[in-house]
């Protein structure tokens, strides 16, 4: 603790974090508050933090499972669909019919451009612009829009590889290409 570091028994069971110990403290209250708002009346948030999940790949397969189960579709023939909102959390008005919106997600290697509603190139010194609210939605495999996206990975820090949550699609006029060697990811905790 006298070193500002998150001790290693409480990493060993808590979320994949880079932080030090200030930080890490503070993400670990805002998640408590997002929890307890939640269950306070059980209702699905406008924008869900998922960010602030501990386990955001079962939020996202539970999004999947309501789907499958209201369409009457084989879960294994659904895939996650998302389109990134022209809106920030404080602007959503209701959560969405299907699928869920969420917040809290970092670009690495690239940024959004808000207006386009496109990946364009990262700004010199940003190295994690936040992104607006994603729309996520389940749908059935022959149905998912592939073209102009680049297929985004999701991790929950910059370490990537062990931290893989799912993919996002992304609007893009460049190749996928151009991000795939780039390096661009989205990222839920960019410290």
């Amino acid at each position: 603790l006298d070193h500002g570091e998150v001790p290693g028994t409480w990493a060993a069971v808590a979320y994949p974090s880079l932080q030090t110990l200030r930080p890490w403290l503070d993400n670990l209250l805002n998640r408590f508050h997002q929890l307890e708002a939640w269950s306070n009346d059980f209702v699905l948030p406008k924008s869900v933090w998922i960010s602030g999940l501990f386990n955001p790949m079962a939020f996202l397969t539970a999004v999947m499972q309501t789907t499958a189960r209201k369409n009457n579709l084989p879960l294994d023939k659904m895939v996650l669909q998302t389109e990134v909102l022209k809106k920030h959390e404080h602007d959503i008005g209701n959560a969405p019919r299907e699928g869920s919106h969420i917040h809290g997600l970092f670009l690495t290697g690239a940024k959004w451009d808000f207006v386009g509603g496109i990946l364009a190139n990262a700004d010199l010194k940003d190295l994690h612009p936040s992104m607006p609210v994603l729309h996520v939605r389940a749908l059935s495999i022959d149905k998912r829009e592939q073209k102009n996206m680049y297929q985004c990975p999701v991790y929950m820090t910059a370490m990537r590889g062990p931290t893989y949550v799912f993919t996002a699609q992304l609007k893009t006029h460049d190749p996928a290409s151009k991000w795939i060697l780039g390096g661009v990811a989205l990222l839920m905790n960019p410290d």
